[in-house]
Parts: structure tokens; C-alpha cells; sequence
């Protein structure tokens, strides 16, 4: 297996390598990435590299390990799906799974979202409707309220209607 557990490397090397990693990641670990062959059975170089990662970081780094399995066309070619390949893994190397329990989950959370946020929409495309409609109904009035001043300037300039007069002078005298 070449990489971080590679056993052609010296040990001092992979320990200045994991040290230089853990100064990289300040903030933790966000992922580890293991890469699997389907072409080779669990090889126990890739035992020892997951067991060396619990001992190293714990059996919380289950929880961190993202594991890419290549050469999937051979699983095709023997008619085999993934899962059944994976009956077939070490007991070592199995982590619980909690994938499809994860997946349901954020679907649901996922539907949830939607539906809020239709409701959201529909619920902001009402207002909008009844705030357009209250904007009408106020221009109108406001439409009315100057056409019946004007008519009432009119009259009072006619000589038609004295309060409005009266009016007129007095806010000219404030």
C-alpha cells in the first residue's frame, strides 16, 4: 500500500510525515482519506495502516475516515456489488456503518428544508400580493383625496365656498 503506511519507508520518515500533517491541520482533522484496491483482497498492509490510524488518533478517527475503493470495473466485470465485496473485509478493518442511517436523515432534513421553504415562498408571495393591493387601494385614496382638494381649491377660488378660504389664509399667516 504506497502512501503514509508505505513499508518500504523508514518509520522515522512516516512519524516526521504524521507530525508535519498534525502542525498542518490546526484547526483538527476534517478527513482522512484511505484508498482501496478491489483488485487485491484486504491486504494486511492495509490492516496495519487503518490499525496504525486508530492508534495513532484513536477509534474516533472512524468517524473521520473517507474510504475510496478503485478499480470498480472489476467489481462490475464479476457481477459483485460493493456490499458484497465488503462481507469479505477483515473484522479489523470494518467501521460501523452509519452511512444509510446518515444519508435518511439528511433526506428527510433535505424534504424538510424544501417544504419550509415553499412555505416560505408562498407565504412572502401572499404578503407581496396583499401589500400590492394595500399600495393600490392607498394610491387611490390618495388619487381621490387630490382630485376632491382640487375641486374644493377650485370652488373656494370661485368664491363658492368661503371655508376653504378661510383656511388658505389662515395657514398663510402660521
Amino acid at each position: 500500500m504506497a502512501g503514509l503506511f508505505d513499508s518500504s519507508v523508514d518509520t522515522e520518515y512516516i512519524g516526521k510525515e504524521i507530525v508535519k500533517c498534525i502542525n498542518m491541520a490546526r484547526d483538527g482533522i476534517h478527513a482522512v482519506l484511505v484508498v482501496l484496491t478491489v483488485w487485491n483482497r484486504f491486504s494486511k498492509e492495509a490492516e496495519a495502516a487503518i490499525s496504525s490510524l486508530r492508534t495513532l488518533f484513536g477509534s474516533k478517527i472512524n468517524d473521520y475516515m473517507i474510504v475510496v475503493f478503485t478499480g470498480g470495473d472489476e467489481l462490475e466485470e464479476n457481477e459483485q456489488t460493493l456490499e458484497e465485496f465488503l462481507e469479505d473485509c477483515p473484522d479489523s478493518l470494518k467501521v460501523e456503518s452509519r452511512l444509510k442511517e446518515t444519508t435518511i436523515r439528511l433526506e428527510q432534513q433535505l424534504a424538510e428544508e424544501q417544504i419550509a421553504r415553499l412555505k416560505a415562498e408562498e407565504m412572502a408571495h401572499a404578503a407581496q400580493l396583499k401589500s400590492n393591493d394595500e399600495i393600490r387601494k392607498l394610491r387611490e385614496t390618495l388619487e381621490r383625496a387630490q382630485r376632491e382638494t382640487e375641486e374644493l381649491r377650485k370652488r373656494a377660488e370661485s368664491g363658492k365656498c368661503n371655508i376653504l378660504l378661510g383656511l388658505d389664509r389662515d395657514l398663510e399667516l402660521n
